[in-house]
């Protein structure tokens, strides 16, 4: 019997709330149990088969708007993404509970294992699949193996990618990932066509692609090129940290464009034809800034070990506790969580100084109204 795989997310404004974790309610086992023939048991026949298909479309539907969110780096869950959680979770049960031979099943779990971080169960359940009819034609799930396998077995992963192009051709996220695999080979040429080919079809670049358009072109020694793809993706790393102010992930990729802006030019300078003065300059630069991301990344992990603090002293928090938590949040930027905080420690401890100044700099300044009589 397949175990159950329960897709959580913490509510904390701590912790990275993507890939998210799993709780097994059964022992898991060794091997997968593979889809296989048989009458059903008196539980599984009082649902019909209508009832199973449209779970499994449903749970696939969810699976496919919980990937994007994952892809998006989310950071804070709402009570509509916790709902949309607890809903996957609720319909892959139906399957596993009604119908535990579907081919369908071990999809869902593959892929719900993936979402976990459980990437060989993740990697098993998808070759099960694979192996029956409907697996057979599913050009996902061979796009989601290929992305299992790809940093450990690029050679496994091409073929994977291969199997998911034939099956949707010109899909960006399989051609992008033929295009990574030969850049391990060493093919730059097709790596830099695959790439430029998934782009091709995409309504806007997005980062992952431009950064590894950008490690294409310096493998193929066009520097010139690489150092504007790279900026290029510095700036929409910088993009998502302004659209979310505040949440950890966007840091961690301005953090990691920073290091591949670096070991370029560090590589240009430390060549045996002399570098341009600029790219000194530009170098020096990016070390200095990437300091000051690293920085706030600092204040990240501060803000962990704060958390870990309020959820063990909950419900009666300490006041200077809460009062170092909420300057952390409003110095990282979390305002509406800061405010919160600084209101609950107002409650607790009305004289708080350090809370009604916070309070005052935080809020919008309210909207005194004019006397209509007045000059």
């Amino acid at each position: 019997m397949h175990d159950r795989v329960f897709l959580s997310v913490a509510m904390s404004w701590s912790l990275l709330l993507f890939p998210m974790q799993s709780a097994l309610q059964h022992g898991r086992q060794d091997q997968p149990v593979r889809p296989s023939g048989g009458a059903p048991d008196a539980d599984t026949a009082t649902t019909s088969v209508v009832d199973i298909q449209e779970a499994v479309q449903h749970a696939k539907d969810l699976l496919n708007r919980l990937e994007t969110e994952i892809n998006a780096g989310t950071e804070e869950v709402t009570d509509e993404l916790q709902a949309l959680v607890d809903d996957a979770n609720r319909a892959i049960e139906i399957v596993r509970t009604h119908a535990p031979t579907n081919a369908w099943l071990s999809y869902l779990l593959g892929r719900a294992y993936a979402l976990t971080g459980r990437r060989a169960d993740a990697a098993d359940e998808l070759r099960v699949f694979v192996e029956t009819r409907e697996g057979r034609n599913e050009w996902q799930a061979y796009r989601i193996l290929g992305d299992l396998y790809v940093d450990e077995f690029p050679r496994l992963a091409q073929a994977n990618y291969e199997k998911a192009n034939r099956l949707n051709p010109n899909e960006p996220s399989a051609m992008f990932g033929l295009s990574v695999c030969a850049l391990k080979r060493g093919d730059t040429k097709e790596a830099l066509r695959l790439v430029r080919e998934a782009m091709s079809t995409e309504k806007k670049p997005t980062l992952r692609h431009v950064s590894h358009l950008a490690n294409v072109l310096r493998a193929a020694g066009r520097f010139t090129e690489a150092l504007e793809e790279t900026e290029k993706a510095l700036r929409l790393a910088g993009t998502l940290v302004k659209e979310r102010p505040g949440a950890r992930e966007p840091l961690l990729a301005v953090d990691a464009r920073y290091q591949q802006l670096i070991d370029l030019l560090q590589a240009r300078v430390n060549a045996p034809t002399p570098a341009a003065a600029e790219y000194y300059v530009r170098l020096a630069s990016a070390v200095r800034e990437q300091g000051q991301i690293r920085a706030k990344l600092r204040l990240h992990d501060a803000l962990r070990i704060l958390v870990a603090g309020v959820e063990g002293t909950a419900p009666d928090t300490p006041p200077t506790l809460l009062e170092e938590y909420g300057v952390l949040l409003a110095e990282i930027g979390r305002t509406k969580a800061a405010v919160t905080t600084f209101e609950q420690l107002l409650d607790t401890d009305p004289e708080n100084a350090v809370a009604a100044e916070w309070l005052r700099r935080l809020r919008p300044n309210p909207v005194v109204p004019v006397d209509p009589g007045s000059p």
